[in-house]
């Protein structure tokens, strides 16, 4: 199953097709970026937001439906993470 590899710095054995073989390696996996980890909360955060602010029987009645308000959530949680990486480049440039 693909799963999209470890969110945090870490390796495990996978099974990988090497020169037409399968075989088992010990994988490196980075983790997952900031901005990744960011849009996790943020997204969680935006639609308990969303639910609190127009309840979600009002919201889907208004046109959206629970995929629309999650594509709503993630879309305000991808501008707010883009904008705290930008601060803390700024902050990073100015040191």
């Amino acid at each position: 199953m693909k799963d999209g590899g470890l969110a945090f710095p870490g390796s495990r054995y996978e099974m990988l097709r090497v020169a037409g073989e399968n075989t088992k390696a010990n994988v490196t996996y980075p983790g997952m970026s900031l901005r990744d980890y960011a849009l996790v909360h943020l997204t969680a955060a935006w639609v308990e937001v969303i639910g609190n602010r127009y309840g979600m029987d009002r919201y889907i009645s208004d046109g959206y439906t629970d995929e629309g308000a999650a594509h709503e959530a993630n879309r305000l949680a991808e501008i707010q993470a883009d904008e705290i990486i930008a601060e803390r480049e700024k902050s990073n440039a100015q040191d």
